[in-house]
């Protein structure tokens, strides 16, 4: 980022970091505490930022679900449509505008009665972050600006918590909070039964590693933990170690959800490099989704194997859980593993 307010602020960090002692800290801010259905009693644009892992591309892709029912059912007048906003990155800045504005008219919805009233749109913006052309993201940030008093659409628009512009500023920003000790022992209950002893084992482990308790914060990473130890009834100690092993278990044919073991034709190693490899080719060319014909490339990079072969590897990375599909299109299950595995090949490098 190069924007003079930002690199203000950073300034002033650094300071702060080389001489504390010559800041008074003033304890008056306030924090106030969004419900989780904000989306219910809130009808303008919003921001929501929060960092890799707190379940921001999740929120709308449920949101949009809960949105889809409630308006078939006469519930609510919101008709939602959902927009990563990546698939944006190969559109023309002249286009940003025509496809902002006519991604309002795409739904997958059913249409109801055509003598209910006119219904307003609610249009989820995920990944504001994932669009790394600064100038190709200030115009998507104008356009939304200039619609933003519509009373026909919503906006609710996503990012990681780094991006920050003064243009931002018309639009209220939302974080996303991690557990806390109650949320946290309210989602391994979902996993874990209360009272069990597989319960009693896993929070008295977590009690005995400040730096795990501090990971399991974020919803992602609890998520991984609590599967990890539901398969291997032990806790890793640190991320890199969390990521390895649950990379390691799903190259296995774990599905970790399940407990069951697939039978697999490749082994860990075979399917780690290639996975590797995919996460390094998607990263220089700033993709986070891709096609058979990049997995194809990524296979055919480390290994000489036949057309069927390649076929089935393609199929187990699908099935093992680390990639997911969409029709024709492909990508990691979160993109922090492809961060991950990107980050494992050029430590190895």
């Amino acid at each position: 980022m190069n924007e003079p307010k930002f690199l203000e602020v950073c300034a002033i960090a650094d300071f702060y970091q080389a001489s504390p002692g010559l800041f008074i800290y003033l304890n008056n801010d306030r924090e106030f505490v969004i419900p989780k259905a904000i989306t219910r009693s809130w009808d303008r644009p919003i921001l929501i930022v929060g960092p890799a892992g707190y379940g921001k591309t999740s929120f709308c892709r449920w949101n949009t679900l809960n949105d889809a029912q409630e308006y078939q059912t006469g519930a609510a007048d919101f008709v939602p449509v959902y927009l990563p906003l990546h698939s944006l990155n190969k559109v023309a800045t002249k286009d940003l505008s025509y496809r902002l504005m006519t991604a309002n008219a795409r739904s997958a919805l059913l249409s109801r009665s055509k003598n209910t009233r006119p219904a307003r749109v609610r249009l989820y913006l995920d990944g504001l972050d994932e669009v790394p052309d600064e100038d190709k993201r200030r115009k998507i940030i104008e356009i939304l600006k200039a619609n933003s008093g519509s009373k026909s659409a919503c906006q609710i628009i996503t990012c990681r918590d780094y991006i920050f512009n003064p243009i931002l500023k018309w639009i209220p920003r939302v974080s996303l909070r991690g557990f806390d000790e109650t949320g946290l022992r309210e989602f391994v209950n979902q996993w874990i039964p209360p009272g069990s002893d597989d319960n009693r084992s896993f929070f008295e482990e977590l009690e005995k590693s400040k730096p795990l308790k501090e990971l399991a914060r974020t919803p992602l990473l609890a998520t991984l933990i609590v599967l990890i130890f539901r398969q291997t009834r032990q806790l890793p100690e640190s991320e890199v170690r969390l990521y390895e092993m649950f990379t390691d278990l799903l190259c296995e044919g774990w599905n970790l959800a399940k407990r069951v073991l697939k039978v697999s034709k490749f082994g860990t190693h075979i399917k780690k490099k290639v996975l590797r490899t995919l996460a390094k080719n998607n990263h220089e060319a700033g993709k986070k989704e891709f096609n058979w014909a990049d997995i194809r490339k990524a296979i055919n990079e480390r290994f000489t194997l036949d057309k069927g072969e390649i076929a089935e590897l393609g199929d187990e990375f699908v099935a093992d859980g680390i990639l997911v599909r969409n029709g024709n299109v492909f990508q990691f299950a979160h993109l922090s593993f492809q961060e991950f595995l990107r980050a494992c090949l050029r430590s190895s490098e």
